[in-house]
């Protein structure tokens, strides 16, 4: 019974590793993007718990970085869009571009609201967060706290990804 699971499993992997796998064709036809316009794809990343329409990093190349949006089924994932970037300019401008996803930047920010600021997770309810690209990236929180909507701003250095202060 063991050895029957252990191969549907196998099959199941087999099957849905297949589907993801991306040709050259399509790989040529990937839609080039500038690394400003592969930060906002990413900044709309939610985490993968409820994700959605995430966008991955599919391959990387010399000199092209390829990701989209992966669509999962029940026991397959494709591809629906591939987009391409300068792997040289987005690493100029986003050394740290692998760790670079909306989600994590809004945790980071949140729980230095909270440690700063001694409350409680469940108090606090987050109404929209913005994100904005300058010399730095600039988050917008507007929450709600004890019924009083509020927002805060806080600067991530683009390069590192740490919160400045």
């Amino acid at each position: 019974m063991k050895k029957i699971i252990l191969i549907l499993i196998l099959l199941l992997n087999i099957q849905c590793t297949s589907q993801m796998q991306v040709n050259e064709i399509e790989f040529n036809q990937a839609q080039n993007t500038t690394p400003i316009e592969y930060f906002c794809k990413m900044m709309q990343n939610k985490p993968e718990k409820i994700a959605k329409n995430n966008y991955y990093i599919i391959q990387e190349k010399q000199d092209y970085i390829f990701y989209g949006k992966i669509k999962s089924k029940m026991f397959s994932s494709s591809i629906s869009e591939i987009l391409k970037v300068n792997k040289i300019e987005l690493i100029q401008e986003f050394p740290m571009y692998k760790e670079l996803e909306g989600y994590k930047l809004q945790d980071k920010a949140i729980a230095y609201f909270i440690e700063k600021n001694q409350i409680d997770r469940k108090e606090l309810n987050i109404n929209d967060v913005k994100f904005y690209l300058k010399n730095y990236i600039e988050i917008e929180i507007d929450y709600t706290l004890k019924k009083q909507k509020n927002a805060i701003i806080y600067l991530f250095d683009k390069k590192t990804l740490e919160l400045i202060e």
